[in-house]
């Protein structure tokens, strides 16, 4: 959107279709595909989400939340990229640095239980190998 010298600027909202009796409408960005020789340090496109700038106040967030469900709400899946030859992709989450102060924090962790059900476990593993050790 275009700049705003007075006020907000606008915002862009990206939104699935809405039906009465099937499934809604998915929204997919996918970075850019490339067919480079093989051996060729060239990567396929990046997406990336990024909050906005706080110029001298606070930088916007980035929030993934699953889906409402009366049933049962939807997932929130980060998955590192496969591969058919070499490594996977890593996944990594870190928290915010800092240049004055102190770095963020990292929560993981489920959240709370209203009614009668039990709050969710936290789980963590890593993956199996077929031809040397797994991970630690």
């Amino acid at each position: 959107t275009g700049i705003s010298y007075t006020g907000d600027s606008g915002d862009v909202h990206f939104e699935g279709g809405v039906s009465e009796v099937g499934k809604g409408g998915s929204v997919t960005m996918v970075g850019g595909q490339t067919n480079a020789l093989y051996g060729m340090e060239i990567t396929g496109g990046d997406v990336r989400v990024t909050g906005g700038a706080g110029n001298h106040t606070v930088g916007g967030n980035v929030e993934f939340t699953g889906g409402f469900g009366n049933i049962e709400g939807g997932d929130v899946a980060i998955t590192g990229g496969e591969s058919t030859e070499t490594y996977g992709g890593d996944v990594k989450i870190l928290s915010g640095a800092s240049r004055m102060t102190s770095s963020g924090n990292v929560y993981i962790g489920s959240d709370h239980a209203n009614g009668l059900g039990m709050s969710g476990s936290l789980y963590m593993s890593t993956g199996n190998s077929t031809a040397s050790q797994s991970g630690v």
